[in-house]
């Protein structure tokens, strides 16, 4: 398996699978994506395996962090070991960086949440650890994940606040 920069050929691979797994009230516009990936604030990742596309991999770069923004892999291709292969690549990609991701917190009443279950339990197989630090992101109540660091509310926010600017900062805030 490999972990690269999207190329022009990939990006509508990525685009629809991007529309497929994430709901519309956590989807960012994808040309906002597309334009802070050339100020070098994000990366479009493409997951290839035997030069066959099986995933996709957005991330947002600030200082010495990186959050895995959004992570999927094809329906086809679930199942098969794949995303924790490439969590693992991930891994050694920013391992000079401190990674984190965000989750849906898990709550009974609601209707995936067997869903996010299973989510928190994949990452956690594959040595992600609970922040403690949960989030309402546009009104999404997330938790927060890390890759062996250690991780404050501040600078996760600075992440979003100094990539897209104070509105979406104002949108992103700590819950308890």
């Amino acid at each position: 398996m490999i972990i690269q920069q999207a190329n022009s050929n990939q990006i509508a691979l990525i685009y629809e699978l991007y529309m497929e797994a994430f709901p519309e009230d956590e989807r960012k516009p994808f040309k906002l994506i597309e334009e802070k990936v050339h100020e070098g604030k994000m990366e479009i990742l493409a997951l290839e395996e035997e030069e066959k596309f099986v995933g996709l991999a957005i991330t947002i770069l600030h200082q010495d962090m990186v959050l895995m923004d959004y992570f999927a892999i094809e329906a086809s291709c679930r199942g098969q070991g794949i995303g924790g292969r490439a969590i693992e690549l991930l891994k050694e990609r920013y391992q000079d960086r401190r990674m984190f991701l965000e989750i849906e917190v898990i709550n009974e009443n609601a209707a995936n949440n067997a869903e996010r279950i299973r989510r928190k339990a994949f990452y956690k197989s594959h040595g992600l650890t609970e922040a403690k630090i949960y989030v309402s992101l546009f009104g999404v109540e997330m938790e927060l994940l890390t890759v062996n660091c250690e991780l404050t509310y501040d600078e996760y926010y600075s992440v979003y606040a100094e990539t897209f600017g104070d509105f979406v900062g104002k949108n992103v805030y700590q819950i308890i």
